[in-house]
């Protein structure tokens, strides 16, 4: 389950999207059942064939990568990623009380990296602050099982849920003036893996 950290000042808490994203990681599910009833189902040799794609994409993710630079998107930044993935429109994209909020996921298979600017300038300690909030917020989830790995500007942590363990992480980039936040993006069918998040996360940490 994908955990939305950027953080809007004065608008909504972190807490409150975290407990939105919680909700949704349980709504969307049950959407796509009654998509594929009203569809008439899908083969399980179909279901196979895309699982095998997705495999796939992100082995050879592993292999060759590819610079994204979403400087023209908003945010002034550069990351490397597995090549031939996509640059997506994220959910958090909003604007409150005149302060917009710019959100973007780079997507390919398993690997899904969301990218978040607050469009404005950071107060001194600012930084700081939203790393202290977001290891908070976790550490308040009845789920929390802890962390896998904490660092100066970012930290992987887990979550033990009635399905398995899942994992996710959180890594901020000053840039000028600017704080850009990463986090694995909203995975709605499954868990994400250790493996994976630390993929993701090794991504976040080329932005440049």
């Amino acid at each position: 389950m994908s955990l939305y950290f950027f953080k809007l000042k004065p608008t909504i808490s972190t807490k409150t999207k975290l407990k939105i994203m919680k909700k949704l990681k349980f709504i969307f599910p049950l959407f796509a059942i009654i998509l594929l009833i009203s569809c008439g189902g899908t083969s399980n040799d179909g279901a196979t064939k895309s699982s095998e794609g997705s495999n796939t994409e992100v082995e050879s993710a592993t292999i060759e990568n590819a610079e994204y630079d979403l400087t023209s998107k908003g945010i002034p930044v550069i990351i490397t990623g597995p090549e031939g993935a996509e640059i997506k429109d994220g959910m958090g994209n909003m604007e409150f009380d005149g302060i917009k909020t710019i959100n973007y996921n780079i997507f390919k298979g398993n690997f899904n990296l969301s990218v978040t600017m607050t469009d404005e300038d950071a107060e001194e300690g600012y930084a700081a602050e939203l790393l202290s909030d977001a290891k908070m917020y976790v550490e308040e989830e009845d789920d929390f099982g802890g962390y896998i790995k904490e660092e100066a500007n970012g930290f992987i942590y887990k979550i033990e849920t009635e399905d398995g363990d899942d994992y996710n992480f959180y890594y901020q980039f000053e840039k000028g003036a600017r704080i850009i936040e990463f986090e694995a993006g909203l995975n709605i069918f499954s868990e994400y893996t250790l493996e994976e998040i630390e993929t993701i996360y090794s991504a976040a940490k080329t932005a440049k």
